[in-house]
This record gives C-alpha cells, sequence and structure tokens, in this order.
C-alpha cells in the first residue's frame, strides 16, 4: 500500500472504513449473512520508515476483522490479498 503511514493509522483507517460499510449495509437491510467481503490487510506504507512484520501484520488485520465485522458475518469473509506492488516476506524466509 502506497504511503509514509503506520501500522497503527492502517488499523484505524480500515476499522473506520469497515464500521461505516456495515452500518450503510444495515441501513439498507444488506442480508448480511449472504455476502462477502474481500478486506485489505492491514499494513504499514510502502514508504513508512518503519515496516511491520509478517506476525504484526497478521495479528493486526484480524484484531481489526474481530472488532469491526459484526458476529453473525465473521463466516463470510475471504482472505485478504497481498498488495501487488509489495510482497511480505515469507515465514520461510524468516
Amino acid at each position: 500500500m502506497d504511503g509514509t503511514h503506520s501500522l497503527e493509522r492502517c488499523a484505524e483507517v480500515t476499522a473506520a472504513t469497515l464500521r461505516s460499510v456495515y452500518e450503510q449495509l444495515t441501513r439498507h437491510r444488506v442480508v448480511l449473512e449472504a455476502s462477502l467481503l474481500k478486506p485489505n490487510m492491514v499494513l504499514s506504507g510502502a514508504d513508512s520508515p518503519v515496516q511491520a512484520s509478517l506476525g504484526e501484520v497478521a495479528d493486526a488485520t484480524i484484531t481489526v476483522l474481530r472488532e469491526r465485522c459484526p458476529q453473525r458475518f465473521r463466516g463470510s469473509c475471504s482472505s485478504p490479498a497481498a498488495s501487488p506492488r509489495r510482497t511480505l516476506p515469507s515465514a520461510s524466509t524468516r
């Protein structure tokens, strides 16, 4: 993800976005169990001086999804995909 933002800032923005999305879906009476969410991963910006580790990215992403996705929707979440411009280090290289 482009930018100089921290992992924490990305988590804040992702949480705010998910909150807004679910408020609007509820407002428009969308059946959440019949929908699918393709979320982003919570990442440090590509130009951030501090890059989050793979574990930190996973923890932050899962935390935001657990906190912001309604309980009845949690089984309808696909795995976030890595940004095409940035590849995270794989666990096998650590």
